[in-house]
């Protein structure tokens, strides 16, 4: 929350540091720049939407608590979980694996830049140098507690921050027809023309009839009592809107195992319906014999072109028993014409080395 390109730029310096291949990009965040926004939009979705009291809606579904996010996440990607950095950092390593095994995706949370920002904003520089460390290690321990991890650090907005005093020429007048008033920003319904202020449609992010997002010009505020003028976030600067995605893949230092395989598990090989759910097996239990495994999976045909949807499997189940170590995944194919007289291929490719680990000779009769 409010890691802004500047602290991920150190933090992805310092990640150079114990291996692992790490990058830093940048996206541009949304407007207004502020939390429930910006984390309602890095959840997979078709449509946002604002619901009562600022609420914003993912697909129709609230996307404001913990449980929220991870119903929205689940409903797009299965076996996937959501947790805050401060509940995960209590866990053992053992509980690490665990919580971790069979899961796809993983979206941990993590907001004292911002909680600081907020409620004691003379504190912001310690605030951040303090996140950096707590996230370099972070990646620190999943990247030797794992075999390998694929990573990606990002913000849900930025934020300014000023040391000097505020002056009444940093302030304009409220917007008075404003539905929802914030420090550096505000709703309404038709466009505002009052001066020093940016008026936006919310066409772009919200769909027709949406209403207007209004922004003080430069780092402007809007005019209220009390404190909290120095850190500020919700507007258009550079500051508050570029944020960073740091990408970071571990070198994997147990290439003297062998990685764990997985096998279909099921006795057809005809395809009859445009979606079916697969049933494959790892192998082996994750050991110091046996090294966890990304793999991609597809169907093509004869040609090498690709006729469904790819799925992932993690291969990272230990000390399971047979029977629990299984993975089902749904295929969905093009609606294109197939024959039985070619011959169709499930792909099984390791995602690391891009190697096909398998090629399984299949029959489609899909009317």
């Amino acid at each position: 929350d409010a890691f802004r390109y500047e602290l991920a730029k150190e933090l992805n310096d310092k990640l150079i540091e114990f291996g692992g291949k790490t990058s830093i990009e940048y996206m541009q965040g949304l407007i207004p720049s502020y939390t429930k926004l910006g984390m309602a939009s890095l959840l997979p979705n078709q449509k946002l939407e604002r619901g009562n009291k600022d609420e914003i809606l993912v697909d129709g579904k609230s996307s404001s608590s913990l449980k929220d996010r991870e119903t929205i996440l689940n409903d797009k990607v299965g076996d996937s979980l959501v947790i805050k950095y401060s509940d995960l950092i209590e866990l053992t390593t053992g509980e690490w694996k665990k919580q971790f095994s069979g899961k796809k995706v993983i979206y941990i949370y993590h907001d004292k830049v911002d909680n600081v920002g907020e409620h004691n904003e003379d504190k912001i520089f310690d605030a951040c140098d303090e996140s950096i460390y707590e996230l370099y290690t972070l990646v620190r321990d999943l990247h030797t507690t794992f075999s390998g991890v694929n990573l990606f650090i990002t913000a849900d907005h930025g934020f300014f921050y000023k040391r000097s005093k505020l002056e009444e020429s940093d302030k304009v007048s409220r917007d008075i027809n404003s539905t929802i008033q914030k420090t550096r920003y505000s709703y309404t319904d038709e466009k505002s023309t009052e001066e020093g202020i940016i008026s936006i449609n919310l066409e772009y992010l919200f769909g027709k009839d949406s209403g207007y997002i209004n922004v003080p010009n430069g780092n402007a505020v809007f005019a209220r009592q009390g404190s909290g003028f120095n850190y500020i976030h919700g507007g258009l600067l550079p500051e508050e809107m570029i944020i960073p995605v740091i990408s970071f893949k571990s070198n994997r230092k147990t290439d003297s195992l062998e990685d764990v395989g997985i096998t279909y598990s099921g006795i057809s090989r005809k395809i009859n319906d445009s979606v079916v759910y697969l049933t494959f097996m790892q192998d082996n239990n994750a050991s110091d014999k046996y090294k966890e495994c990304r793999y991609l999976l597809h169907f093509e045909d004869e040609e090498g072109n690709m006729i469904s949807n790819e799925c992932v499997i993690i291969a990272n189940y230990s000390n399971k028993a047979v029977e629990d170590r299984q993975f089902k995944e749904k295929f969905v194919f093009k609606n294109i014409k197939y024959s039985m007289d070619k011959k169709y291929f499930l792909v099984i490719i390791n995602e690391e080395t891009n190697e096909v680990i398998n090629k399984e000779p299949f029959y489609i009769d899909i009317v």
